[in-house]
């Protein structure tokens, strides 16, 4: 796999009743890795793999989880990890 020309695409999952939702990154995997592994766009989709939403969040997180009525999005800074929490 050549890791400069390959996007890394779908990253980070969570899922709740609802929903399946990946972290989702258009760059190379290189850059996505240098960039701490974080993004800004949220895909969701339904539980037979319809995509229902997608987000676009303020600022990149590493990691999240999703629940009925919010995702809780992980940014991960020098010092500290700091937990946000978006409306659905």
């Amino acid at each position: 796999m050549d890791y400069d020309a390959s996007i890394m695409g779908l990253g980070a999952m969570a899922v709740s009743d609802e929903l399946i939702c990946f972290l989702y990154s258009p760059l190379s995997v290189n850059e996505f890795d240098m960039q701490g592994g974080a993004s800004s766009e949220v895909l969701c989709f339904d539980w037979t793999g319809n995509k229902v939403r997608k987000y676009i969040l303020p600022f990149p997180v590493n990691t999240f989880c999703v629940d009925k009525n919010y995702l809780y999005g992980v940014r991960e800074n020098e010092n500290e990890s700091v937990l946000y929490r978006f409306p659905l």
